[in-house]
């Protein structure tokens, strides 16, 4: 039913009775069964409006309570008459719309405020508000209150953790007290833990190290002290120590680098420009531009930890250059070199130069910092054609094939001599020497070159056979 109460609100419990004809009828309101067992004292108060049709005839308002969950009712409190009418009586329906038409205002009846301390210890009270009907008005009931002071007991302690599982190092764990007998003060202990003690009532605690670990509580209250002391309570585990690894971290453009991720047991990564995959430990990247990655890894528990690896790409250097110069073939500058011939590697050829030792098709690829590198067009080699280094009947190399040293003979003089590799390495050089050891030398073919003082090359091919 709509109606103002003293109290906020626009609704109140109406009884019909401007229009119940059966006098002598009987309504009930019960309350669900109330617990009053931690009750020191209570208070029951309600409010109500009601006005008389006429000046000798009332309804009436009844209030009981059970203790034994509503198989029997004690009355508290009737109200008839002078006790219930709060406004004066008029021969028409009454409609409680306004706050002055409600118990304790305009001198008419007050409301209820009942001392119920008698009750408290109950655990199952019921109370019932019973109107009865004497053909008289609408009886308006609202704004029910049940209050209770807490009755002060030693208190027993008990608590309850909250945290995600597993725990791993770093996690906050929240506690939960759920002690009994309203205790004011709490005194925690918490065996590695940070903060290892703690006054709060429901504190929460960081665990930075793995183990096994305690945690206490003590509380008071004026009534007494209580405590409870788990051993084992909290499980820690190690967060994995999560890496990741690769050949380089800078790249050129258009290259792939390889991310090796180690320190869990499975991995996933956030997502990144031009990824082989997104789970597993190992992953393909080929970004056009510099880009960070991330891996997530993930202990056998349930742990997890990330790790990020940075790559820079570069811009991917020009084609290198091979010219001649004399009887070398020269790289353009770089920082390290592979040599090709007719397509092939040639193992010992890694400096910016060498001699060509046969006819045929030569490249190399040149790296420059950041790994990045680039491969040369072909160049051609025809000894027919290249006048500058020839062979020489002046000049005898024994014995041949040689395993310890070789000798030289010729009959003119000579600034120089020079022992390359059958893959063009240099692998000795000197002024005047005759006598050139060939112990340290791996068996196979050489050529030598000897330049004369009129600055001819002269060349001769010789073997070590160990």
């Amino acid at each position: 039913a709509l109606a103002t109460s003293p109290e906020t609100g626009s609704k109140a419990a109406k009884l019909d009775y401007f229009i119940d004809a059966n006098t002598g009828s009987r309504d009930f309101l019960n309350t669900p069964p109330l617990d009053f067992s931690g009750l020191s004292s209570a208070l029951l108060s309600f409010d109500f409006a009601y006005m008389p049709r006429f000046q000798n005839i009332s309804d009436s308002l009844i209030l009981s309570y059970s203790a034994n969950c509503g198989d029997s009712f004690t009355r508290l409190l009737t109200l008839s008459g002078s006790t219930l009418a709060t406004t004066q009586a008029f021969p028409d329906v009454f409609n409680a719309n306004l706050s002055s038409l409600w118990c304790g205002a305009l001198g008419f009846a007050p409301c209820v405020s009942l001392n119920l301390d008698s009750l408290a210890g109950n655990t199952t009270v019921v109370f019932r508000w019973e109107g009865f009907c004497n053909n008289g008005n609408n009886l308006y009931i609202d704004n029910i209150r049940i209050e209770g002071e807490q009755a002060q007991i030693a208190p027993s302690a008990a608590f309850n953790a909250m945290w995600d599982l597993p725990a791993c190092t770093g996690s906050t764990v929240q506690f939960q007290n759920e002690s009994t007998g309203n205790p004011d003060s709490f005194l925690w202990t918490f065996n590695g833990g940070s903060p290892a003690s703690s006054a709060l009532e429901n504190p929460q605690v960081n665990y930075d190290s793995p183990g096994v670990y305690s945690v206490g509580l003590r509380v008071s209250n004026s009534q007494g002290n209580d405590s409870v002391f788990f051993n084992n309570y909290v499980v820690v585990t190690e967060v994995p120590l999560v890496s990741i690894a690769t050949a380089s971290d800078t790249i050129c453009g258009g290259n792939t680098a390889i991310l090796i991720a180690s320190g869990a047991n499975y991995y996933y990564w956030n997502s990144g420009p031009a990824m082989s995959t997104t789970f597993g430990d190992s992953v393909a990247v080929s970004p056009q531009n510099s880009a960070s990655y991330t891996v997530n890894g993930v202990s056998e528990v349930g742990c997890a930890a990330g790790a990020t690896q940075q790559i820079t790409v570069v811009t991917q250097p020009v084609p290198p250059t091979i010219t001649i110069d004399g009887f070398y073939l020269v790289a353009s500058p770089g920082i390290g070199y592979e040599w090709y011939f007719n397509g092939s590697l040639l193992p010992d050829a890694t400096g910016q130069s060498i001699i060509p030792t046969q006819n045929g098709n030569y490249n190399v690829r040149v790296y420059l910092q950041d790994n990045c590198s680039s491969i040369s067009g072909i160049f051609t080699v025809n000894f027919a054609g290249n006048e500058q280094i020839k062979a020489s009947d002046n000049l005898l190399i024994f014995p041949n094939p040689a395993n310890e040293r070789i000798r030289l003979e010729y009959n003119e003089s000579f600034c120089s001599v020079q022992v390359f590799s059958g893959s063009g390495l240099r692998v000795f050089e000197s002024s005047t020497t005759y006598v050139i050891e060939t112990s340290s030398l791996a068996s196979g073919l050489y050529s030598l070159i000897l330049t004369n003082k009129k600055g001819e090359h002269i060349r001769q091919s010789f073997e070590v056979l160990h």
